[in-house]
């Protein structure tokens, strides 16, 4: 099959497309969709987009990356080709068409994928991105839809739920692929919109909700559409456009480094180009990134991101203190391969006010208030903070957590005092001008041997031009490898000889053009690590 046809989520569209020219000629009865539990998403503000000339186009875009193209082979993505949601989509069409045309639903993928869309995606339970809008022009395939229009008003799996707009309302269509999955579109004109379920717009009384309403609409008379506003910046210059919001690729810990929005990639001129978004309130900070805490970081992370930290960010967490005298604007934070997606290192760079007698009393209030679980046989509820001084000066606050994923192995004496199997030591450090934090404890005291100089760190590899983001492919592999495997998935023959291939390519760094554009964008470019 071609590798078109194996882009599993996007293929519910396919289907949606079979069947929107037909429904929207055929004078059917309304049939609101009732009992719809409430999805979170805000269709204004997308975590992640993709805008592109031509779908059928992009796989093939994106696998000429130096470092994706052998990650992101062929055989990757047929592994994901028979996934139930994509042979749901292709069994409804070719029910629908089979009397009449057996080839069409071929035909349709071919036609749907080569026309200019944009697909904005929202994370749903466990912060993966779950839920998606499709929008793009439907040009290509309107004559061959023609031949479903006997079929499908009196179809079971196909109804009209609602309806958009007023005098001149645009229906809402809702096609049933099974007991689970249920997508919505809507047409008018030569534009399409699809959305994967059918919580994205209605409530739980069949009505659409306003606000997203409002998106949906803004869909069909936008050239682009709500998405590609929300992440701003210049129109695109190339073919293919990819945008993540940064809390998306930080795994939740993006709540942390609000100075940076996204991440962009853009394809032009046969090649991708890399971007970061900054908030408004660092978008006056990125040279502070020239002072990045690199020195505080062990040599040895899988991946790093150097950061803009401004006092607004921490204000929620200190309220009452003054924090602006004490920081220089600069942080970074490092993913390691043993402590896994959980337990990353944080690095903060303090300015000279920021003397230890003087943040000791707020560093320890903060580690009380915030850090902890709740532990059942504990008198007050949690383990108590351990608060030493060590012989260079640098002090050191930590925790004990029951987790149930944590790092460390509760002893077997010890069970009865901890609410779970596994727990970590949580560890807080001032050390000099270096604020460190971590969940993993042994990471937290390899990075006070590295400001010791008693461990090699990140800034040894680093030259002259200062870095906002590492990446170490082989470390990443096997990163990658491990963190599938925690979380209950077996990674198999398909992914295993890719983190493999990955593995092959050098470290990088990037470093900032300097130059800020439209929307807080800075473009990125790339360097090989010492």
């Amino acid at each position: 099959m071609k590798l078109r046809q194996r882009w599993a989520g996007l293929a519910l569209a396919v289907g949606v497309c079979g069947v929107v020219f037909a429904a929207t000629q055929a004078n059917t009865t309304l049939k609101p969709l009732v009992g719809l539990a409430s999805l979170s998403a805000d269709l204004l503000r997308p975590d992640a987009l993709i805008e592109s000339d031509s779908l059928s186009a992009l796989p093939a875009a994106v696998i000429k990356s130096p470092l994706l193209k052998d990650l992101l082979t062929e055989d990757f993505a047929f592994y994901y080709q028979d996934m139930d949601t994509r042979l749901d989509v292709l069994g409804a069409i070719k029910r629908l068409a089979f009397e009449h045309d057996p080839s069409l639903s071929d035909r349709l993928l071919d036609a749907v994928f080569d026309e200019p869309a944009e697909v904005a995606f929202w994370r749903g339970e466990g912060g993966r991105l779950r839920h998606w809008m499709l929008s793009g022009t439907r040009n290509g395939i309107a004559k061959s839809l023609e031949v479903l229009a006997r079929v499908a008003a009196d179809d079971s799996q196909l109804s009209r739920v609602a309806e958009l707009g007023g005098a001149a309302a645009i229906p809402v269509y809702a096609l049933k692929l099974n007991t689970r999955t249920t997508v919505l579109f809507a047409s008018r004109g030569d534009r399409l919109v699809v959305l994967s379920h059918p919580a994205l717009l209605l409530n739980a009384e069949g009505s659409p909700i306003a606000e997203r309403a409002t998106a949906v609409l803004a869909a069909f008379s936008e050239a682009s559409g709500p998405g590609a506003r929300h992440f701003a910046g210049e129109p695109r210059q190339g073919a293919h456009r990819l945008s993540v919001a940064f809390d998306v690729l930080g795994q939740g810990y993006g709540q942390f480094m609000p100075g940076v929005k996204s991440v962009r990639f853009e394809h032009a001129d046969k090649a991708w180009r890399a971007a970061l978004q900054f908030s408004a309130d660092a978008a006056s900070q990125p040279p502070a990134l020239k002072s990045l805490p690199w020195r505080a970081l062990p040599e040895g992370a899988a991946f790093c991101a150097g950061l803009p930290v401004g006092p607004g960010e921490l204000a929620a967490l200190a309220p009452n203190v003054a924090v602006k005298p004490y920081l220089t604007g600069a942080a970074a934070v490092c993913w390691y391969e043993a402590q896994g997606w959980q337990a990353p290192l944080f690095a903060l760079g303090l300015t000279a006010d920021a003397k230890p007698e003087t943040l000791a009393p707020v560093l320890s209030g903060l580690f009380e208030q915030w850090i902890g679980a709740r532990e059942f046989e504990q008198e007050a509820g949690r383990f108590p903070v351990r608060q030493t001084v060590l012989p260079d000066g640098a002090r050191v606050w930590r925790r004990e957590v029951s987790a149930r994923y944590g790092e460390l192995t509760v002893p077997a004496e010890r069970r009865s005092a901890f609410s779970a199997d596994r727990y970590f030591d949580v560890g807080l450090a001032q050390s000099g001008d270096v604020l460190l934090f971590s969940p993993s404890g042994p990471l937290l005291d390899k990075a006070l041997d590295t400001l010791a100089k008693r461990y090699p760190s990140i800034a040894d590899r680093l030259s002259t031009d200062p870095a906002v983001f590492l990446l170490d492919p082989p470390r990443l592999a096997r990163f990658l490898e491990t963190a599938t495997r925690d979380i209950g998935e077996e990674p198999g023959a398909s992914l295993l000889p890719r983190y493999a291939a990955m593995a092959g390519h050098p470290a990088l760094a990037a470093t900032l053009s300097g130059k800020a554009g439209q929307g807080g964008w800075q473009a990125v470019s790339w360097s090989p690590l010492k």
